[in-house]
């Protein structure tokens, strides 16, 4: 099983709980979700980005994360600064889609602590602002940007300033990272996140020096 497969299969319940721990979801948000896969009428009036939700032909925001590298160091590196950008299709306006960053190695076992991450409030010039970032099926995952989510216009696009440095316990090898845009829709009478874009897997080496 490849790597990218691997981390998705254990990203499932990671990124629930990843919102769920930035305050996005309810208690019952998965029993909610369960019941709506069964309830085709709560899902056909649920809307995601003003489009039917449950006929969704292709995600209707494209999410690239840019600058990243194919090397990391653990020893002697500071931060790598890197970008998330997430672009609407014209005719279609996203709001408060909240991107979801995660980290994972074929392995596994990673825990918090091994991957530090921050993002830029107020632009270039602005500061940075801690991501607390969720363990669980041996991945990690953090929500990043502002909380009311990012709202890029019609065939427009908004970016988040990102940087990241790896702790002394993070694991040498093969990673990948990848980000999830969510935005909550509610389903069965509850709020509950609906991906709405996902970025293509980034693979890079993590090296002791």
């Amino acid at each position: 099983m490849g790597l990218r497969r691997t981390v998705l299969r254990r990203c499932g319940s990671l990124l629930v709980a990843a919102l769920a721990g930035s305050g996005l979801l309810l208690a019952a948000a998965p029993a909610a979700s369960a019941a709506a896969r069964h309830s085709p009428v709560h899902t056909t009036r649920a809307r995601s980005c003003g489009v039917d939700a449950g006929r969704l032909g292709r995600p209707p925001l494209t999410l690239r994360l840019e600058r990243l590298h194919r090397v990391y160091r653990v020893r002697g590196s500071g931060w790598s600064a890197f970008r998330l950008t997430a672009a609407d299709r014209p005719g279609v306006r996203c709001a408060g889609v909240r991107p979801v960053l995660v980290f994972g190695t074929k392995a596994g076992g990673l825990r918090t602590g091994e991957v530090r991450l921050e993002w830029r409030r107020g632009g270039r010039h602005g500061r940075w602002v801690p991501v607390p970032m969720v363990e669980g099926e041996g991945a990690l995952a953090g929500q990043v940007g502002p909380a009311r989510g990012l709202a890029p216009a019609a065939g427009g696009r908004v970016s988040v300033l990102l940087r990241m440095r790896f702790g002394a316990g993070a694991p040498p090898g093969r990673w990948l990272t990848m980000a999830v845009g969510y935005e909550r829709v509610r389903l069965a009478g509850v709020m509950v996140p609906l991906p709405v874009g996902i970025t293509d897997p980034h693979y890079f080496r993590l090296r002791r020096q």
